[in-house]
């Protein structure tokens, strides 16, 4: 009995940890977009239309695969 409610424990406490460790790295991840876009903003709008939609299309089949 003991021995189950310290594996439940045990497992809630992993959860938490890897709940936190997402968060952060997703918190990361965020900041590091926002200084890429910032980077690229300016030139960006210098690219003609079709390789900004080329670039997109790239982009988007990349980052949802």
């Amino acid at each position: 009995m003991e021995a189950k409610a310290r594996e439940e424990k045990v497992a809630a406490e992993r959860q938490e940890s890897q709940d936190s460790m997402s968060q952060e790295s997703r918190r990361f991840e965020d900041e590091e977009t926002d200084l890429l876009v910032l980077e690229i903003k300016p030139y960006w709008q210098t690219l003609p239309k079709d390789s900004r939609n080329y670039i997109r299309r790239f982009l988007y089949k990349a980052l949802t695969v």
